[in-house]
C-alpha cells in the first residue's frame, strides 16, 4: 500500500506543504478532489506520520540545483555522499565551472534548506540502492 500512496503523491504533485490540507480533508471527510482514492484516504488516516515523511519538500531554485548536482555526481561518478559534500565545503578555488557554481549556491543555502536537500538526497540514494 505504501508504494500506491507514493505513486498517488507523485500523481497529485503533493509536497510537504500539502500535509495540513490533506489531514483536514481526512479529519473532516472533505477534499474529495485530492483524496479521491478510498484506500489511500484510509491509509493516511492510519499512518499520518509516515505520510508526512513521504511528502517531498518544495525546493527553491538553489536547492533544486544542488540536489540535481548531488544526484549527477552519485550516478555519473559513483561518488559517496561524504565525498560530494567534502568537495562543496572544502575551501579551494579550483574545479570545473559547474562545480564552482554549485559550490557558491550550496554556501548560500540556509541550514534548514541544506538539511532538506541532504534529507531528500539521502532518501533518493537509498531508493537507488534498493533497485
Amino acid at each position: 500500500m505504501k508504494e500506491q500512496v507514493k505513486a498517488w503523491i507523485e500523481d497529485k504533485r503533493l509536497t510537504a506543504d500539502s500535509y495540513d490540507s490533506l489531514m483536514i480533508g481526512v479529519i473532516y471527510n472533505s477534499g474529495h478532489h485530492i483524496l479521491d482514492d478510498p484506500d489511500v484516504r484510509k491509509w493516511i488516516e492510519m499512518h499520518p506520520d509516515e505520510l508526512r515523511e513521504m511528502l517531498p519538500f518544495r525546493f527553491n531554485a538553489n536547492q533544486q540545483t544542488v540536489l540535481e548536482w548531488f544526484k549527477n555526481r552519485y550516478i555519473d561518478y559513483n561518488e559517496r555522499l561524504s565525498t560530494i559534500i567534502y568537495f562543496l565545503t572544502v575551501h579551494y578555488p579550483y574545479g570545473t565551472d559547474e562545480h564552482l557554481s554549485v559550490k557558491r549556491i550550496f554556501r548560500k543555502l540556509s541550514k534548514q534548506e541544506e538539511a532538506q536537500v541532504l534529507q531528500a538526497f539521502a532518501n533518493w540514494a537509498l531508493e537507488q540502492e534498493g533497485k
